[in-house]
């Protein structure tokens, strides 16, 4: 397993998805959530800021959460710092989170004040192999084309209808009749092979890639005006010749980690794959929210 990219934010949004898959209907999560005053000012920023309405009443929540491992475990004055922090916002509940556990003595003093207390423990890929998988739990369908052709109805043929045309495929030369949203013509062949999941029929999984003429149907052509040297176009018909290909996911497990309440219970486990951040699948993250 890859070492853990300690940013400053991973937790925060472990955290988040966690104690979100719990809330109920209506509530927000929001990170790195800023508090202003009146003027505009910003008074604070919190890592996980949590706000519902219970009955008739607005309750709110803070989750600060500390990743520092080469400062060991969290102090005493941290929990000191949020029940102040609670005060001066006038907060319902108040959580901190820590990756390194807590001092001597921590646990008993955040219980008198209110503040509760969570561990996130990182794991080893071995510890969670029986569950989390070496490399990410997915499938990646994957489409490109390398050819398309746009017919016109025969009355709006223009004179020098026999010359190449070419469009590049960031050029936004088509417009939604209905929304007048412009598109390339790579999100045209998006959209086509997105609705229609009969282009990956036959397609084996890691099998190899098949080649594909996709034809749009009448509807899809007649919903687009094709804008090129300031004349407009309605389109009679249009094709692709593409590729079509399913994969096995190969982004690999980077991070694993159990998250424990204040006595030790494992409230869930998390891990993260992470590939390539200019793919169109770049991260995985799996909760195992334990029941309790």
């Amino acid at each position: 397993m890859a070492a853990k990219q300690n940013d400053g934010t991973q937790l925060e949004e472990i955290v988040a998805q966690i104690e979100g898959m719990k809330l109920p209907p209506g509530f927000k999560v929001d990170l790195r959530h800023r508090v202003r005053d009146d003027e505009g000012i910003q008074l604070a920023e919190l890592d996980v800021f949590i706000v519902g309405k219970v009955g008739t009443s607005t309750w709110t929540m803070l989750i600060e959460c500390r990743d520092r491992p080469s400062e060991g475990r969290a102090p005493r004055s941290w929990i000191q710092q949020l029940v102040g922090r609670r005060d001066d916002l006038n907060l319902n509940n108040v959580m901190a989170v820590s990756s390194t556990g807590f001092a001597r003595g921590v646990a008993k003093y955040a219980k008198a004040k209110g503040i509760e207390l969570r561990t996130f423990k990182t794991l080893t890929a071995e510890a969670v192999s029986s569950y989390f998988p070496p490399t990410a739990p997915a499938i990646v369908r994957r489409a490109t084309y390398f050819d398309a052709r746009i017919g016109l109805p025969e009355a709006e043929l223009p004179a020098d209808q026999g010359k190449p045309v070419r469009i590049s495929t960031d050029q936004l030369c088509f417009v939604d009749n209905a929304t007048q949203q412009r598109f390339t013509l790579q999100g045209i062949f998006h959209k086509l092979v997105t609705d229609r999941d009969e282009c990956f029929d036959g397609i084996e999984i890691d099998g190899g890639k098949q080649k594909k003429t996709i034809v749009a149907d009448e509807a899809t052509c007649h919903s687009y005006t094709v804008e090129r040297d300031d004349r407009s176009f309605t389109m009679a018909s249009l094709e692709f010749d593409s590729e079509f290909w399913i994969e096995t996911s190969r982004m690999p497990l980077v991070h694993a980690g159990a998250y424990l309440s204040d006595t030790g219970e494992r409230l869930a486990d998390v891990a993260k794959w992470k590939g390539d951040p200019t793919g169109v699948l770049n991260e995985i993250v799996v909760v195992l929210r334990r029941p309790n």
